[in-house]
């Protein structure tokens, strides 16, 4: 008896692992994970970025975040690699159909040079069509500046104060962040 059980209990745990293996590649881990409480210095910091910094977009031109217009401020940090940093770009597209021209989305790619050319880089967002601008960031100095040390990565901002920071590719089709945000602006 105990060699009969034993193939199919090899079997079944072999095909257990390979599905779990299977959707961790395909979408990351905890995909509607909850999001990540920042501190209070955290959220300190992360606004002095945001009053200081200036984002040099691949497109050549330059964006002082504190002089942006749009009321809502998005920051994706992301990567090409990254299965569940693409997974959001449906759901950052509709967030910025849904709030127009109160919501300004920038991104940060973090590819290394070596793994992403420029010709590459144009392809995959004409590719993708990407609803956003970014700026390219191969050797992680913006990643640095603001301590995060992965993709997805997303913060929020409503006139220069964090409302919302994500460190997992949050669906923001299916949560509550697009009503804060619309709350946010009434």
């Amino acid at each position: 008896m105990k060699s009969k059980i034993f193939p199919f209990l090899t079997v079944c745990t072999a095909f257990i692992s390979t599905a779990l293996i299977i959707k961790f590649i395909f979408f990351g881990f905890g995909v509607n994970a909850k999001t990540f409480k920042l501190s209070a210095p955290q959220k300190t910091q992360y606004e002095g970025l945001y009053a200081k910094e200036s984002l040099k977009l691949f497109e050549a031109e330059t964006v002082k975040l504190s002089e942006i217009k749009e009321p809502i401020v998005l920051i994706n940090f992301w990567a090409t690699w990254c299965i569940p940093c693409l997974k959001k770009f449906k759901s950052i597209k509709k967030l910025q159909e849904q709030l127009g021209d109160k919501i300004k989305v920038l991104g940060v790619n973090v590819d290394e040079r070596e793994a992403l050319s420029i010709k590459q880089y144009k392809d995959f967002v004409n590719k993708k069509n990407l609803s956003f601008k970014s700026a390219l960031d191969p050797e992680a100095n913006i990643l640095s500046k603001f301590h995060l040390s992965h993709v997805p990565a997303i913060i929020i901002y409503h006139k220069g104060k964090v409302v919302h920071f994500s460190n997992n590719a949050k669906d923001y089709k299916h949560d509550n962040v697009l009503a804060q945000l619309k709350k946010l602006l009434q």
